[in-house]
């Protein structure tokens, strides 16, 4: 049975490492917040030649909303190819939110605390 691994940071992060269809790998924080299931820097998108397809109003935390592209990622998950929703962001981080997680056993996932 595949599984994936992750681990916690000095700064009490969760990480977990997605490799996208292209073999680009990309370290996330688990964002219990981020109600998506992806958000990953424009520089990635772009790298990847994944396509943008649309745009969508997204409310943060802080109250304000913003208007950010959106693109379908194929990754490598569990041994299988699973095609998620990406929120593209401007900035460096790259986020898994709620929306990842449905349907995920949550015993295939372990972290190691470093």
């Amino acid at each position: 049975m595949a599984t994936e691994s992750g681990r916690i940071t000095p700064a009490r992060e969760p990480i977990l490492t997605i490799r996208l269809a292209d073999d680009v790998t990309v370290e996330c924080v688990v964002d219990t917040g981020f109600t998506g299931a992806l958000m990953l820097p424009r520089e990635i998108i772009e790298r990847s030649s994944v396509p943008i397809i649309g745009k969508a109003t997204f409310q943060l935390v802080s109250g304000r909303f913003i208007v950010a592209s959106l693109a379908l990622v194929e990754i490598d998950w569990l041994g299988q190819q699973r095609i998620v929703r990406a929120v593209i962001s401007d900035g460096v981080d790259a986020l898994i939110g709620a929306e990842f997680w449905m349907g995920i056993p949550s015993s295939l996932i372990t972290f190691a605390i470093t």
